[in-house]
């Protein structure tokens, strides 16, 4: 039984409470796959500007800063620092194997990486996975602004209400990127009774409901963040996640978006485990 690590909650995104006395400080050189909320800088003040996107792989982290420019940033010495990070435990050595070679959406890979999972009656909730591909049509979502209390939307709303989210959520690109490449990190809950039952309510640190997103394969949810290459992954089969976090740290990162669930891609392959529970740090 394995358990999920979450570091601070999505909750503080959402409602605009990112100020340095709740963030996290984390090495670059840190050896597990996350993704959340990230701020990259020489002191927490400063990390709290650079708020946006992140994706974290072994001995790297990548943010793209809410800060009007969007200009992706990386970090492979000295910290990081995340109101939110989702620590995706035991995926650090997983061999990626093939998901689909045809055209497949985003959410319908978590679709196919679940069937294979509920083949083997696991009944854990929650699914981690790291997966590879080529992108045919990409839309991406991220935050516009620094997420800070002077920031937030009035009567205590969260950025995701339909009445805000406009305004603090770009769209982009919404549909392009054709032949780009992608190494996703995410998280999937089966939104079924039991898992609510086990997760008893902590699946709100991690998961929300995205008007531009909505539930549309089945019973999961799923949060994915993309790094986004202008060159291929070269054959990512039966290699380990280790192994492909160090191939991709040699290229340059195109941008960092949150993967809209109807994004299309190919050529996909991945690695996943299961977890039955969250811990939140």
């Amino acid at each position: 039984m394995v358990t999920l690590t979450v570091r601070g909650s999505i909750e503080n995104v959402l409602y605009c409470r990112v100020e340095p006395g709740i963030l996290h400080e984390l090495p670059a050189e840190q050896n597990h796959f996350s993704f959340g909320l990230g701020g990259i800088g020489e002191s927490v003040e400063k990390a709290v500007s650079q708020m946006g996107e992140l994706v974290a792989i072994p001995g790297m982290a990548g943010v793209l800063p809410g800060d009007g420019e969007f200009r992706s940033k990386t970090v492979t010495t000295g910290k990081w620092f995340s109101p939110f990070a989702v620590e995706l435990t035991g995926l650090e050595d997983q061999v990626l194997q093939p998901i689909s070679e045809g055209e497949i959406t985003g959410g319908g890979i978590w679709s196919h990486i679940s069937d294979r999972i509920n083949d083997s009656d696991n009944p854990d909730p929650l699914i981690g996975a790291i997966w590879t591909g080529r992108v045919r049509s990409f839309r991406g979502a991220y935050v516009l602004h620094p997420l800070v209390p002077s920031s937030a939307p009035a009567e205590g709303l969260p950025i995701s209400d339909p009445s805000v989210h406009a305004d603090w959520f770009g769209l982009n690109p919404n549909g392009g990127y054709t032949g780009k490449w992608v190494l996703v990190v995410g998280v999937a809950m089966k939104d079924q009774p039991e898992s609510l039952q086990v997760l008893q309510g902590k699946q709100g640190q991690v998961f929300y409901r995205n008007p531009h997103a909505p539930l549309a394969y089945g019973s999961l949810m799923v949060h994915q963040h993309a790094l986004i290459f202008d060159t291929e992954i070269y054959h990512p089969n039966g290699k380990s996640s280790h192994t492909v976090a160090e191939q991709v740290r040699e290229k340059d990162i195109l941008d960092i978006k949150h993967v809209l669930d109807d994004s299309v891609f190919d050529t996909v392959y991945g690695c996943w485990l299961t977890y039955n529970n969250i811990n939140n740090l």
